[in-house]
């Protein structure tokens, strides 16, 4: 869609048409950015906030600008300059920073934005929501949405939450360029609105489309940007971001089945987060979050560990008992029940007083400072999912085991001398352990030092390819059969191919970050495919990185 709004702008520039080539970005922020050979990237953050499809022919336009004038060489060769500004501010997300590094000065974009409203009054487009954008990039680091927080989304039978674990008043939103007029990636937003107010009142647009291409195939691109953020900013260590964005699509598309997923793993992750002793590493900001989501994270952070591991339970066992064939909903929740179980002493609810299981269970709190839950409040809360049989054989099963572990002594066996291993296979007795691997998006860096006020990292486009080619010399040498997942074949490299390098690389990133958390496999059936397609179960992230360092 967006190459279609490209060519509707070049359609009398064919030779511009021709040199440039617009992709979406799989991240949450809200930004474009253009390289120096024509490819512009547009986030997925910011389409998914875009209202019509002038505005993103508008972002095009700029972006266009920043390329016929080389502001991207100009930027680089500036680059240095910007690492005190961005300490300065605080550009921490992972995303934000890739933007910071596109800087460009505010000349350079006060160009571009004349330049782009130019492009607009020449085409077919109108230019009345160009100012909506200046709003949009202000408040940026708001979610997509800002839908109040229904307080009883998550209750269900016997399990509810008491009006006391909500917060009476949210934090109000402020537009982020009110706080900081020289933001890195969104410089001068202020005083470049009020110059575009002028151009606009200056230059009427003989136009007024806001749609020239296809508004049914807008919406349905930018739908589908907002539910790819869903699981971007649970990529991205916020999960808690992640449900509030699921609920609030949700709140429209009740039945939405892999908007419900990517909810429950988000549960899931908070519930193996808290339990794992770093839910100050994901809720501890509540105080500071803006708008309605601020309900969310108050909540989350008010509940303890029981009672975050019981509502992600609750939720993901609705969810299994709607998609029994999912491996990967039974998974994350037998987890979380195990651990209920093994961590939290959880026994059967039918040994839980009589007068204790007709109370009216309620999730309350605080009391001083902290939740109260009852005795017996985890087994009650769960008591409608024992009528499930597949959840009692697995309680079954797992309490029986935690009691065996709890009863038996810890043993040590000695490795005898004379025992054996097995044969090893002929992939295990080849130079490397494997007959074919798959390198993914091998890195290549430099990391200079020298001069601490502007330590930078930077990847190099011709030492990567040099790596990469002596990574395929050594996999030759050795006799090893190999594909080659990589960023630097994106000219030929197939959609197909382009996104299993994306997901190998988010999931890998993901295990990584949750290993402390111990938690269970994801993706199952997408990985199992992957191997089948490859013909291995060996995938490789490999890197080189050129550290230099004073003398």
């Amino acid at each position: 869609h967006l190459n279609r709004i490209l060519d509707e702008l070049l359609k009398n520039d064919p030779e511009l048409k021709n040199s440039v080539r617009a992709y979406a970005l799989r991240s949450t922020a809200v930004n474009a950015f253009v390289t120096d050979n024509g490819i512009i990237l547009v986030s997925l953050g910011l389409i998914a906030r875009a209202k019509n499809e002038a505005q993103l022919a508008f972002i095009l336009s700029h972006e266009l600008c920043h390329y016929t004038e080389k502001h991207v060489m100009d930027a680089y060769l500036k680059d240095l300059e910007l690492e005190p500004l961005r300490s300065k501010y605080a550009v921490n997300n992972r995303d934000e920073r890739f933007f910071a590094s596109a800087h460009y000065s505010r000349e350079m974009e006060m160009v571009a934005d004349s330049v782009a409203f130019k492009r607009m009054i020449a085409t077919e487009y109108g230019t009345a929501g160009i100012l909506d954008v200046y709003d949009m990039l202000k408040y940026a680091h708001l979610p997509i949405y800002n839908t109040i927080f229904d307080q009883g989304f998550f209750n269900m039978e016997e399990f509810s939450i008491g009006d006391d674990l909500f917060l009476k008043e949210v934090r109000k939103p402020k537009p982020r360029d009110e706080e900081n007029s020289q933001s890195p990636t969104h410089p001068a937003l202020k005083q470049r609105e009020s110059v575009m107010r002028e151009m606009m009142h200056d230059h009427k647009s003989p136009h007024a489309r806001q749609f020239v291409i296809s508004e049914t195939q807008f919406v349905k691109a930018r739908q589908l940007c907002r539910t790819e953020c869903v699981g971007l900013y649970q990529i991205a260590d916020d999960p808690v971001m992640a449900i509030y964005i699921a609920y609030t699509i949700l709140h429209h598309e009740p039945n939405n089945p892999f908007v419900n997923k990517q909810l429950g793993k988000a549960l899931y992750t908070v519930a193996k987060a808290v339990n794992g002793g770093f839910k100050n590493d994901i809720l501890s900001g509540f105080s500071e979050i803006e708008g309605e989501a601020q309900q969310l994270y108050h909540l989350l952070y008010m509940m303890d560990e029981r009672g975050v591991s019981v509502l992600a339970l609750r939720f993901l066992w609705k969810l299994k008992q709607q998609d029994p064939s999912d491996p990967d909903i039974e998974a994350m929740a037998a987890d979380l029940l195990s651990e209920l179980i093994s961590k939290h002493h959880m026994s059967s609810p039918f040994s839980v007083p009589d007068e204790l299981r007709r109370e009216d269970l309620m999730l309350n709190g605080p009391t001083n400072d902290s939740l109260s839950i009852g005795p017996g409040w985890t087994e009650r809360s769960l008591i409608p999912l024992f009528s499930d049989t597949i959840f009692l054989r697995l309680y079954t099963e797992f309490a029986t085991e935690n009691k065996s572990m709890e009863s038996e002594p810890v043993r040590i066996e000695k490795r005898s001398k004379s025992s054996k291993r097995k044969p090893a296979s002929t992939a295990q007795r080849s130079a490397v352990g494997a007959q074919k691997v798959v390198f993914v998006d091998p890195k290549y860096g430099r990391y200079d030092n020298r001069q601490p006020r502007k330590t930078q990292f930077r990847p190099i486009g011709a030492a990567r390819l040099l790596y990469e080619q002596r990574i395929r010399k050594t996999a030759d040498m050795v006799g090893l059969k190999y594909e080659m997942l990589s960023i630097s074949s994106i000219d030929t490299i197939d959609a197909d191919r382009f996104n299993d390098m994306v997901f190998l690389n988010q999931w890998v990133d993901g295990r990584l970050k949750n290993m402390e958390s111990k938690m269970v496999i994801t993706d199952r059936d997408r990985l199992n495919s992957l191997i089948e397609k490859y013909g291995t179960e060996y995938f490789v992230w490999t890197g080189l990185l050129n550290y230099r360092e004073p003398t």
